[in-house]
């Protein structure tokens, strides 16, 4: 019996050997084509995004863009995000830093790591980014957002650029003033003298000589803001007003331009109109508004398809996404505008609560209260009723 034992035990040994191997062939092969399935689409550990504002970062407008991007990566799950953001402060400013020094700050700065791509927020951040292109990481590709539809004409823009253009909807926000002031007989612009300031005097004068001929246009500029307040104040209540932006006066010194809103609003005998989200709640009647955030929220999606498929870059340029005609209501009870004057699919800010969103608790409060006491007295007239019913049964 032994013999044949020996000879056995080897096979079933050889046998063993193989089950086990194949066994762990089965479980390691899935395992190494998932993982190498996963690792072509690893992410990098941390996209490095760089943030070129084209203006003080701190203006409610470029907080809303900075907000709308910041969100769109937030809400991705596939790697995490390193955001740097550098100023460039010209829209306000009179005298701004020569080219070459900031080329050399940037490129120090990021010696050691490029980074993966450039959002530029506003025209004179991608103008800077154009004019050094050859400087600064020729093959970091940029979005832009926050630049107006006229800007681009028939200029050409370098294959890495794309972006998300912005519309500014003159005629619309004329429109909505000339349906609350059916009796105007003048349109006032406020603007500061930046150059940027300066663009609007073009922007409107061409909607204006073709659409409303029949509105003469005032031009409330290139003075002191003290001066530019008191000819607001001078203006007659048959004035279409729109504000703009007053970056800076005649004298140098630099606003923020929302801030300006209520002391012109204050003195004005007609409504202020205006174009930009930020402003509204800040004195504006309304207008046909352009969104800083949705810009921003654009401009990220379109950053973060670039990010994630980089071999399929391309460069698109989005058109400008509609305007919204959007009121403030407190300012409509202001100046006594009648709520039926404001066209369909408008947009309601300030709207005052109803008495229930005012007091919801209260009131959910009360209904409580009202529900257990009907409780109790519905159990007490039930007890009642079955006390009464045991004595009549007791006396028969």
């Amino acid at each position: 019996m032994t013999p044949c034992f020996a000879r056995i035990r080897p096979h079933r040994k050889r046998r063993c050997f193989i089950a086990r191997l194949a066994n762990a062939l089965v479980i390691a092969i899935p395992l190494t084509l998932s993982a190498s399935a996963y690792s072509t689409h690893l992410p990098p550990e941390r996209w490095r995004v760089l943030i070129m504002q084209g203006g003080d970062p701190y203006l409610p407008s470029a907080v809303a863009q900075d907000r709308g991007i910041r969100d769109v990566f937030s809400r991705a799950t596939d790697a995490s995000t390193e955001f740097i953001t550098e100023p460039l402060h010209t829209l306000e400013s009179s005298s701004p830093v020569p080219d070459a020094v900031v080329t050399q700050y940037l490129n120090n700065k990021f010696a050691s790591r490029k980074p993966d791509i450039i959002i530029a927020l506003r025209q004179p951040a991608l103008e800077f980014l154009e004019r050094n292109a050859d400087t600064l990481w020729p093959d970091v590709p940029i979005v832009f957002c926050g630049i107006p539809d006229d800007y681009f004409g028939t200029r050409t823009l370098s294959a890495r650029v794309s972006g998300v253009r912005i519309a500014f909807d003159v005629a619309g926000t004329l429109d909505l003033a000339r349906r609350f002031q059916p009796n105007a007989d003048r349109i006032a612009l406020i603007a500061g003298t930046s150059s940027y300031d300066q663009a609007w005097r073009g922007r409107v004068e061409s909607v204006v000589s073709n659409r409303f001929k029949d509105l003469p246009m005032i031009w409330i500029s290139d003075a002191p803001i003290e001066d530019m307040l008191e000819r607001v104040a001078q203006l007659p209540p048959q004035t279409i007003i729109l504000y703009s932006s007053v970056f800076r006066d005649a004298r140098g010194r630099t606003f923020i331009p929302r801030d300006l809103i209520s002391l012109f609003s204050e003195r004005a005998h007609s409504p202020i109109y205006s174009f930009f989200d930020t402003y509204l709640g800040a004195g504006i009647i309304g207008g046909s508004i352009s969104s800083w955030a949705e810009q921003g929220t654009l401009a990220g999606q379109m950053a973060l398809r670039i990010l994630r498929q980089p071999s399929a870059r391309s460069p698109v340029i989005m058109p400008a996404p509609p305007s919204t005609v959007s009121v403030d209501v407190r300012e409509m009870e202001r100046w006594k505008i009648d709520a039926s004057l404001v066209p369909a699919e408008t947009r309601f800010l300030h709207r005052p609560d109803s008495l229930l969103e005012r007091y919801r608790v209260e009131i959910c409060v009360v209904i409580l209260v009202l529900i257990a006491q009907a409780s109790v007295i519905g159990a007490l007239m039930l007890e009642r009723l079955r006390v009464r019913r045991a004595e009549r049964m007791a006396a028969r």
